[in-house]
């Protein structure tokens, strides 16, 4: 009597994770997402207490490390592959929170520029600071710090290399990431590709300097 179709689909599903969930690069690859995740979610993360997310801290942290430079909505969407309309969402919140104010740009009529509040700049310095405490006791109480070093190198090259094969156009319209649900793994995981061993010529390259840059640089200046 031949097999039903929903029996055999079964047992070639289990044939299929069978022989893939011990490839290495599967391990790896489904670790990065559940770690990023967990990562991400972890109750005592500082902007939980704020009300805050990844998004939002992403953001703010673009409009400080432009060092008191003005930026356009395009500018900081590019800098955090949130689409604009998703940028507009977080920059209604954090002006509501006084965070963060928006002009009209003195060039272009057009375009409205970013810029940090005064009691943005407060906030920037004292989440950072705690965020940067909270990676290092994360990362100490899993890896020894030669480890860490490792990780946060072949990360690098990854994100490199995942970067260079997504078209640019792609990259500054992604979908908007406003909340918790809508978070993209990457964006956390990105915390580590900035560190001084992946600055001294062994960089992936420009390329991962996207997403999560500003909350990166701002983190290893607080770290400093």
């Amino acid at each position: 009597m031949p097999k039903s179709f929903e029996a055999a689909d079964r047992e070639a599903l289990l044939a299929l994770f069978a022989r893939i969930d011990n490839q290495a690069s599967v391990v790896a690859t489904r670790a990065l997402i559940r770690a990023a995740f967990l990562f991400t979610n972890k109750p005592d993360r500082p902007y939980h207490a704020l009300g805050m997310n990844v998004s939002e801290v992403d953001v703010l942290a673009s409009v400080a490390r432009a060092q008191g430079m003005a930026l356009t909505c395009s500018e900081i969407a590019g800098a955090t592959l949130i689409s604009r309309g998703g940028i507009t969402g977080i920059l209604d919140r954090l002006e509501a929170r006084g965070l963060v104010r928006r002009e009209g740009s003195r060039d272009d009529r057009r375009s409205t520029v970013i810029q940090l509040t005064e009691k943005g700049a407060d906030l920037c310095h004292r989440l950072f600071t705690k965020l940067a405490r909270n990676d290092e006791d994360i990362f100490a109480r899993a890896l020894k710090p030669e480890q860490i070093s490792k990780f946060s190198k072949l990360l690098a090259f990854l994100l490199g290399s995942l970067r260079r094969r997504v078209p640019r156009h792609e990259r500054m319209h992604s979908s908007p990431a406003t909340d918790m649900d809508e978070f993209e793994p990457n964006r956390e995981v990105a915390l580590v590709q900035s560190s001084p061993e992946t600055n001294q010529g062994e960089s992936a390259g420009p390329e991962t300097q996207d997403g999560a840059f500003g909350l990166v640089r701002h983190i290893d200046g607080a770290r400093g």
